[in-house]
């Protein structure tokens, strides 16, 4: 066991190392993003949640807040392994002065399961999109998340690294990937605190090359 916890430990290290290579290798004309959470869940039932979601990026030196978003959902737990869940979005977002707005319809599908001492999650997500001027489209997500295995981390802390990538179903296009590492603390009891590295990957369609954005997140969870 203590084999399989110290590869752990220089597979985590070599994906950091990683993650942060490619930040510092995004184009000198990306600036740095800022992207905050503040969310809500409880129960309904013994078997449904709610929750309410509430997100904004910002770019560090540069124009500011470039996006707003609410979600609000509820989830099912099917299982103990599996939950399903059903979501409205509404965004703003600026395009270039002004800006645009955009609804969706999502539902997803969340398995949870242990490999040896780590907690491994995957997500299946569909979202119907309403966007400005354009007509509504699907889009798939498919997220997978791999944990560190608990006691790892001092002050009773987790920690992640994973990788979501983005595809347009109405060509089949993988136009965007994001990959990321970080950690939560819980603070009191119901409050959870989410702080992580992001690189986001658009695909350019002019030239069918990678643009890259480095990007730090903060998430403040509220449990009730």
């Amino acid at each position: 066991m203590k084999m399989i916890s110290d590869s752990c430990r220089w597979i985590l290290v070599l994906v950091f190392l990683s993650v942060v290579a490619l930040g510092q290798a995004a184009p000198a004309a990306e600036e740095w993003q800022s992207w905050s959470r503040i969310s809500l869940e409880g129960p309904l039932c013994d078997l449904w949640r709610i929750s309410l979601d509430e997100e904004f990026r910002s770019q560090v030196g540069g124009d500011g807040l470039f996006f707003h978003r609410s979600d609000a959902g509820v989830n099912y737990r099917a299982a103990s392994w599996v939950r399903l869940g059903a979501y409205y979005w509404h965004d703003y977002h600026r395009k270039g002065d002004a800006w645009m707005e955009e609804r969706r319809l999502h539902g997803h599908t969340t398995l949870r399961w242990t490999l040896w001492t780590l907690p491994m999650r995957h997500r299946s997500r569909f979202e119907w999109r309403f966007p400005d001027g354009a007509s509504s489209h699907w889009r798939y997500r498919d997220m997978i998340r791999i944990g560190l295995p608990p006691g790892w981390l001092p002050f009773g802390m987790s920690g992640y690294f994973g990788n979501e990538l983005f595809i347009d179903l109405r060509d089949g296009s993988y136009h965007q990937n994001r990959m990321d590492i970080g950690f939560t603390a819980r603070v009191k009891g119901r409050f959870h605190i989410d702080f992580y590295f992001m690189l986001r990957s658009d695909r350019v369609s002019s030239d069918s090359s990678w643009r890259h954005t480095p990007l730090f997140g903060q998430k403040l969870k509220f449990v009730f």
